[in-house]
């Protein structure tokens, strides 16, 4: 009798391939842009000043100015104004409406220009100067030298000194204007070119010119 050797063994799958792994790298993730907030600029006062470089009390005190604002946007302009360190509430545009301003007045316009957020503000001076006198009649209107009278007044209220300049001997002319010529022997004679002045303290002066043609004096030898 023949031996058979059976062997029984347990069978079981293979395991399965190793498969490699790459190495995990750092990678940076990076973050969305966040658009910076936008930055509000100030609006810019481009200029501002008097539409004149000086006043008397006689005109009318204005003032121009141009504004810009940088992001676009939209402005509004304010102005003030006031007269001897008094704010005139009710005066806001670019022409002062005051009419009894007087010499020496300090006139300040201030503009506020605003564009919602921010604002900007100016300020600028001015003073009322001296006025010139001014004659009341025309002078012209002369018809005889002695005894003619010139009449001028001063817009401020001053006091008037009358005078004369290229007159000849014997012409005089008085505190109140009036022009007398006596004539004087001993006048060279010639033509003359005279002027009228009325001056006022500060030396402002309004003057009126004519001109005469004399004969010589007694006493110049002929």
């Amino acid at each position: 009798m023949s031996l058979m050797l059976f062997v029984f063994g347990c069978t079981s799958e293979p395991p399965p391939p190793v498969v490699p792994v790459a190495p995990v790298e750092d990678v940076e993730v990076e973050e969305p842009e966040v658009e910076p907030e936008k930055l509000n600029h100030q609006p810019n006062v481009v200029s501002f000043a008097f539409e004149q470089d000086t006043y008397v009390n006689s005109d009318t005190v204005s003032v121009e100015y141009k504004t810009f604002d940088a992001d676009g946007d939209a402005t509004r302009e304010e102005l003030f104004w006031s007269v001897n360190g008094r704010e005139l509430i009710s005066e806001k545009g670019k022409v002062l409406r005051r009419k009894n301003l007087k010499k020496g007045d300090a006139i300040v316009a201030t503009l506020l220009v605003k564009d919602g957020v921010l604002e900007n503000q100016q300020s600028i001076q001015t003073t009322i100067g001296n006025a010139p006198p001014q004659w009341l009649r025309d002078p012209r209107a002369l018809k005889q030298l002695d005894g003619y009278t010139v009449q001028a007044m001063d817009p401020d209220g001053d006091p008037l000194t009358y005078r004369l300049q290229g007159a000849p001997k014997g012409m005089t002319i008085s505190n109140t204007g009036r022009i007398s010529y006596k004539g004087s022997t001993t006048e060279p004679g010639g033509a003359y070119t005279i002027a009228v002045l009325a001056e006022d303290p500060e030396k402002a002066v309004v003057q009126w010119s004519f001109s005469i043609q004399l004969s010589s004096g007694s006493d110049v030898p002929k």
